[in-house]
């Protein structure tokens, strides 16, 4: 009778393993999501009038230019990786944020975390229409529709 529970507490050990790895990736895709909706909407707000050169953000009035890889964030990924995590969920900043100078960049990273307090975490726009829309550059295809032109 130990030898079964032994065995069932060992399955329930392994189990924990995999719980806690599933636990890891939602919360890395969850933050990925709250960093890009946050940036998002800061961008739109402090920056993407003056700065964004991309038509498409323009044309719908708001930030949907792809997000890149930014050196700006060094910091933010290193301080994921202490925690356990890849680093990739805060690794990227919208196209107009990446080619700002430093304080263009602070200035907006203040309205992020000024956002942040005043709406909370479930009052963050999402932005899948709006990406989904148009591409944003015509090389970009919407859909996997055939072609009808």
């Amino acid at each position: 009778m130990r030898d079964d529970d032994n065995q069932s507490k060992k399955g329930q050990n392994d189990r924990s393993d995999d719980d806690a790895g599933i636990v890891r990736q939602t919360h890395e895709l969850w933050r990925a999501d709250l960093h890009e909706r946050e940036l998002r909407l800061a961008a739109t707000l402090a920056v993407a009038t003056h700065h964004c050169r991309i038509r498409k953000c323009r044309r719908d009035e708001g930030c949907s230019g792809p997000m890149v890889p930014s050196t700006y964030q060094a910091v933010a990924v290193e301080a994921q990786r202490m925690l356990g995590f890849s680093g990739d969920a805060v690794s990227r900043l919208p196209l107009c944020l990446a080619e700002i100078d430093e304080t263009s960049l602070r200035r907006c990273m203040t309205q992020s975390s000024y956002l942040r307090q005043r709406l909370g975490l479930t009052k963050l726009p999402r932005y899948e229409r709006r990406l989904r829309g148009r591409p944003w550059s015509r090389y970009e295809k919407i859909s996997d529709d055939p072609d009808r032109s």
